[in-house]
């Protein structure tokens, strides 16, 4: 049986002077993909497909390494478009800022696209990822925010949970 397993990337390490899409993992990042890799070994991935950012290809590298599979990069699996928004904002800021995001979907909130854009341009990209491999279990690593909306729109879960955003 095929599988598919939607992961967050690893721990980026922030640079204020820098947009989040540009982001690298950090060293606590690196050392968090061992045993991500360990936990996915469950799922008896064929290949692993990320997003184009910086700290989602360095996770799926260090994990399809450590799994001895291929990786790949998907245009569409990109975070939600936050350019062109007011910079690093603090924590509680960001939070209720996502918190709005979440609860107005259609409507643009910040960056570049709404939410339910980020939501459907991720998951076109997600079916196609997995139409065009049909045989083969996949781990897509992305980002926090259109993986929760991508799974809110499958299940009855609420894509916003106070307390566990991160830039």
């Amino acid at each position: 049986m095929r599988k598919l397993a939607l992961v967050r990337h690893s721990l980026p390490e922030i640079v204020a002077s820098e947009p989040a899409a540009q982001w690298r993992i950090g060293e606590a990042g690196r050392s968090l993909c061992g045993p991500l890799a360990d936990r996915l070994k469950a799922y008896e991935p064929h290949l692993i497909v990320s997003s184009t950012e910086p700290k989602a290809v360095e996770t799926a590298e260090i994990v399809a390494g450590r799994l001895g599979v291929e990786s790949e990069t998907a245009s569409g699996l990109h975070e939600h478009d936050r350019s062109g928004s007011t910079g690093l904002l603090g924590k509680e800021r960001f939070e209720e800022t996502i918190a709005e995001l979440f609860e107005r979907p259609d409507e643009l909130v910040m960056g570049q696209e709404t939410a339910a854009q980020a939501r459907d341009r991720f998951a076109g990209t997600v079916q196609c990822v997995v139409e065009m491999r049909p045989d083969k279990s996949v781990v897509i690593v992305a980002h926090g925010t259109v993986i929760s909306l991508f799974v809110a729109n499958y299940t009855d879960q609420d894509p916003f949970v106070r307390g566990h955003v991160s830039p």
